[in-house]
């Protein structure tokens, strides 16, 4: 009965699968810009399933989808400062 259903799901995930195998990490990000592509053309069909094509790369990538630039960078866990090798802790130590 929903045969069409699993096929159109089918197409989503062969198409992701094709975006992550050429683009990689800039799949999502190459995706979004054919979705533009296709509104600019007024190809409303192919940019509604490029949306599809979207939240299934997004889902994969654990990417999450609506976040700016800002907030991804302040919810990343920041790794906790390293002084390296050239600090000397010791004191009365010189480095003469």
């Amino acid at each position: 009965m929903f045969s069409w259903l699993t096929k159109r799901r089918a197409l989503i995930v062969a198409e992701a699968d094709e975006f992550m195998e050429a683009y990689g990490n800039e799949a999502y990000w190459k995706a979004r810009e054919e979705q533009r592509e296709a509104r600019k053309n007024r190809d409303y069909i192919r940019e509604k399933f490029l949306a599809k094509v979207c939240l299934e790369i997004a889902k994969r990538t654990e990417f999450e989808v609506g976040l700016d630039t800002a907030t991804r960078y302040l919810e990343e866990p920041q790794a906790s400062y390293d002084a390296g090798p050239g600090i000397i802790r010791n004191p009365g130590t010189t480095l003469h």
